[in-house]
């Protein structure tokens, strides 16, 4: 028993001994206490309040009560991961410059590197500290510089995939594909019950956020949300059927509603349809056929071409309209899936608008011819993603490798 008291008693006087000599950045000095240590770094309550702000601007989200309960324990998270990625980058002895963090500052908040005094003003009217979010972007450069240095040289795209990946291209070439974004959840070892109040959460914090990359990328469990959750260009052929199904239910920039896979929930946002291999946008030039049911069921059953006079037809109630240059990607889902097979000459269906109904007659189709894939962008994908999965993996590696002790969960 005395053994073990004199054991607290060290760990105790350690802990005071690094607060002690902790020397605060100046806009630090007023933190109310210290909630714990990460190995030899200190986590004050002053550190937690200010991620969990600078978490509710990036998101949109209003600074009350209930945001602040939803975000905590993903917020205590991130500061681990942060500390974990400072006191390895000091290992490896990496340096960051104060123009590289300005520079990525700006990027990430979009202004001007000139206007940073500017900048600093409008973090201080919503309470919010600047040294604290430079040290946190600082922090990341010097992450990304030391996964770098640990493991770019060890990554070597095999040729014979990239071979096997372009082979594939051929085949898929000119089918349909899905640029998508997610939010996961993973079961692992949680009963299903919790994983689904967590996933309700996050929900709630998407549909008052609106911003699915940055809310991915603070509560999603999967690799991809190291880009905001953004996949890219998935074939409709690579995609399980939960997913797919989810996703051809959605309009271009709208997110699903949750639903249940495999390994957890997931919620899935819809950036863009396309052909694989498209070179460019199909451009369409179209002529829009519109009035009430009657008139159109009735034009829709006459010969209609694009060299038509219409005007006896006009007459009888219907409108026409032409529609010139129009890009795929500025279409609907519903007409982009109309148009998809169609050839010039020919309609689509009968597309109700409420009040009235149009078809459209193709008259032109320009562009959508299909590409060769570049190896060197190949490569370099491949690349990507084995960086990503041997950061991932370090930084798991060293969380359960590293001295947590926090008196908060």
């Amino acid at each position: 028993m005395k053994k073990i008291f004199e054991i607290r008693m060290i760990v105790t006087v350690l802990i005071l001994i690094i607060a002690l000599n902790y020397k605060p950045l100046p806009s630090q000095e007023n933190f109310e206490g210290i909630l714990g240590t990460i190995d030899i770094e200190p986590i004050t309550s002053y550190d937690l309040s200010q991620r969990i702000k600078i978490i509710l601007k990036s998101l949109d989200l209003e600074d009350n009560v209930q945001n602040r309960d939803n975000i905590r324990k993903r917020t205590i998270d991130l500061l681990i991961e942060e500390k974990i990625k400072m006191l390895e980058s000091k290992k490896e002895e990496i340096t960051v410059t104060k123009p590289e963090v300005e520079d990525l500052l700006s990027k990430i908040f979009s202004f001007p590197v000139t206007e940073i005094g500017n900048f600093k003003k409008f973090l201080k009217n919503d309470d919010i500290d600047y040294d604290i979010l430079f040290e946190q972007i600082k922090t990341e450069i010097k992450w990304k510089k030391t996964i770098n240095k640990k493991f770019s040289g060890l990554i070597f795209p095999n040729p014979e995939k990239v071979q096997e990946i372009i082979a594939e291209y051929k085949k898929k070439r000119g089918s349909k594909q899905y640029n998508f974004s997610e939010i996961v959840i993973q079961k692992k070892e949680k009963s299903w019950s919790e994983i689904e109040k967590i996933v309700k959460k996050v929900y709630q914090i998407l549909e008052q956020s609106s911003n699915f990359q940055n809310v991915s990328l603070k509560f999603s469990e999967s690799s991809s949300s190291l880009n905001g959750g953004n996949l890219g260009w998935v074939s409709e052929k690579q995609i399980d059927n939960e997913t797919k199904m989810e996703l051809e239910k959605l309009d271009k920039g709208s997110f699903s509603n949750i639903f249940r896979f495999k390994n957890g929930y997931k919620i899935v946002k819809l950036n863009n349809i396309g052909i694989i291999g498209d070179k460019n946008d199909k451009v369409f030039s179209l002529i829009k056929v519109s009035g009430d049911a009657d008139v159109i069921n009735n034009v829709n059953k006459t010969t209609v071409s694009c060299d038509s006079n219409y005007d006896e037809i006009e007459k009888e109630g219907a409108k026409f309209d032409l529609i010139n240059n129009i890009k795929s990607n500025d279409l609907s889902k519903e007409i982009t899936d109309e148009l998809e097979n169609k050839k010039v000459g020919e309609t689509t269906k009968i597309i109700d608008q409420g009040r009235k109904l149009f078809f459209l007659l193709i008259c032109e189709i320009k562009g959508g011819e299909l590409a060769e894939l570049d190896p060197n962008m190949v490569e370099e994908k491949l690349y990507n993603e084995k960086l990503n999965l041997m950061a991932r993996t370090f930084l798991i590696k060293l969380k359960k490798q590293a001295n947590i002790n926090l008196t908060i969960n």
